[in-house]
C-alpha cells in the first residue's frame, strides 16, 4: 500500500531538499524517502511558488495602473 503524505510534509521536506543544509541522500534516508520522490517535490515547489509570484506581480501591477490613473 503506497505511502500517503500531506502537502506540509512535502512542503517542508521540499523546503528542505532546496536549502541544502543536508544533502538529498540524507534527508531521504532520514524519512525514508527515494530521491526520485524529493526531486519531484522540489521541483513541484519552485514551479508552483514561481505561479504564485506571477500572480502577485500581475495584481501589483493592476493596483500601480489603478493608483496612477487616479
Amino acid at each position: 500500500k503506497p505511502r500517503k503524505f500531506t502537502p506540509e510534509f512535502k512542503a517542508r521536506i521540499a523546503l528542505a531538499a532546496l536549502k541544502g543544509d543536508k544533502p538529498l541522500a540524507v534527508l531521504c534516508r532520514e524519512h525514508q524517502l527515494s530521491d526520485t520522490v524529493v526531486v519531484r517535490w522540489r521541483q513541484q515547489l519552485l514551479e508552483r511558488a514561481f505561479a504564485v509570484l506571477l500572480v502577485v506581480l500581475a495584481v501589483w501591477m493592476a493596483l500601480q495602473t489603478l493608483v496612477l490613473s487616479r
